[in-house]
């Protein structure tokens, strides 16, 4: 399956989604510089990079 990727009306990210993504590596790369890396089961990856003028804050929860 493709991902989904959605923009907003100005082209920046809006929503990104990877179904059954089997590999999923967030690094954090300098203050305002995130890295990501996806690999699917049929061997597809993406490489995403987020950037930010200002530090990019990381919150995670546990959904049960």
């Amino acid at each position: 399956m493709n991902p989904d990727i959605r923009l907003t009306d100005d082209g920046t990210l809006d929503d990104l989604v990877f179904t059954h993504a089997s590999h999923v590596h967030l690094e954090r790369m300098d203050t305002g510089h995130w890295w990501m890396g996806i690999l699917l089961p049929d061997g597809r990856q993406f490489t995403l990079q987020f950037t930010s003028r200002a530090p990019i804050a990381a919150l995670i929860e546990q959904e049960n």
